[in-house]
């Protein structure tokens, strides 16, 4: 038996009630596995039993591990399991921790969630409730739910799509769910309205470029094959100067006089200053850079704890999740779209709501399904 399902199954005999134990493997019956060894691994935690209490709401706290999931990757899958765990009348947390930390039992210690969303209630405050079912991190299984089928006609089909038919219906449709799961600090909206849409004037026309140039042959060929195993199962988009042509065509058709530039890499940041001038802006923000991209460690061939303290010791995870999210939200203010597909992207057409007056997104070579 693997190591970490062990020491699971010994927390739960332990410390678990055979009662509450079966209530939770119940709630989550449509979603796990067949397979023995690995029901063990993902299994449903109760906090403590509460007969007695007089307090009527139910929580479940669902656990999204950093890196697998960052910010955006686990919102739209947030979104769907919401639904879900509203539908069986619990009120949902989120808690996005370190894989290391969780395998600490650890909760609520640097939830990146909520750097940038409100919710009903924080992890700490949750974990204080009578009633608390803890989800294990793994998101194996699928939640299966009418949001599902309204928006991808596929019950099990618990993603949110960058899709360029019948797009606005389409986003219009999933605003419409975000708005409950989605609660964005108002105070970074207000801030980058201070830094960022200060700029922006009533009469301009602003075309938001969203890169994600770790999705494209730029980058893939740089990468140890580690990497690139993990990467061939994630969108190929053009290149940066592929894709620089691509905005130069649109900027003109759709005549818009200014760019909001969401990007990866300094050299993508500078050769569209290059190009446009003074007419991009952009988040103030630490960017990678593409010479330095094969010699930087590679966070797919470290182990959790190694993963955990790398980021401790060399990166500012809140900076870099804050300053992101003021790019999707800038993205998601502008007049027209242009798109590489990635999970900031879906996020910023979602929180558009279907209001951008055309969008182009650009096409994946390889062809994912998910996204």
């Amino acid at each position: 038996m693997n190591p970490v399902a062990k020491v699971i199954k010994t927390f739960i005999t332990e410390h678990i009630s055979y009662r509450l134990y079966k209530e939770a493997e119940t709630f989550f019956r449509d979603r796990l596995m067949k397979d023995k060894e690995k029901r063990s691994f993902y299994a449903y935690f109760v906090k403590k039993d509460t007969q007695k209490s007089k307090e009527k709401e139910r929580y479940c706290i669902l656990r999204f591990r950093v890196p697998t999931y960052m910010i955006f990757a686990a919102a739209i899958q947030y979104v769907f399991a919401y639904e879900y765990i509203e539908s069986k009348g619990y009120i949902p947390v989120i808690d996005m921790e370190w894989e290391y930390l969780f395998r600490q039992f650890q909760l609520g210690k640097d939830n990146l969630w909520e750097y940038c969303f409100n919710q009903r209630v924080t992890v700490e405050e949750a974990l204080k409730k009578d009633y608390v079912l803890v989800e294990t991190f793994g998101m194996p299984g699928t939640w299966l739910n009418q949001m599902c089928v309204e928006l991808n006609g596929k019950k099990d089909d618990h993603y949110i799509h960058a899709v360029q038919d019948n797009w606005r219906e389409y986003y219009t449709k999933v605003n419409k769910y975000i708005k409950k799961s989605w609660l964005i600090k108002p105070e970074l909206v207000k801030e980058y309205q201070q830094k960022y849409g200060c700029k922006i004037k009533e009469e301009d026309l602003v075309l938001g470029v969203a890169l994600r140039e770790s999705f494209s042959a730029d980058a893939y060929n740089k990468m140890h094959e580690e990497s690139q195993k993990v990467y061939d199962n994630h969108p190929m988009c053009p290149g940066i100067i592929e894709t620089l042509e691509i905005v130069k065509k649109y900027i003109k058709q759709w005549g818009c006089n200014k760019i909001f530039l969401s990007t990866i890499f300094q050299e993508s940041l500078e050769l569209f200053l290059q190009e446009f001038g003074d007419s991009v802006i952009y988040v103030d923000r630490d960017r990678n850079s593409l010479n330095d991209y094969k010699t930087k460690p590679d966070g797919w061939a470290m182990n959790n704890k190694e993963i955990y303290e790398y980021h401790q010791r060399n990166s500012d995870i809140r900076n870099m999740t804050v300053t992101y999210m003021e790019e999707i939200i800038g993205l998601s203010k502008c007049d027209y779209l242009i798109a590489a597909k990635s999970s900031g992207s879906i996020a910023a057409l979602a929180m558009n709501g279907g209001k951008y007056k055309d969008i182009y997104i650009l096409p994946d070579k390889n062809n994912i399904e998910r996204y």
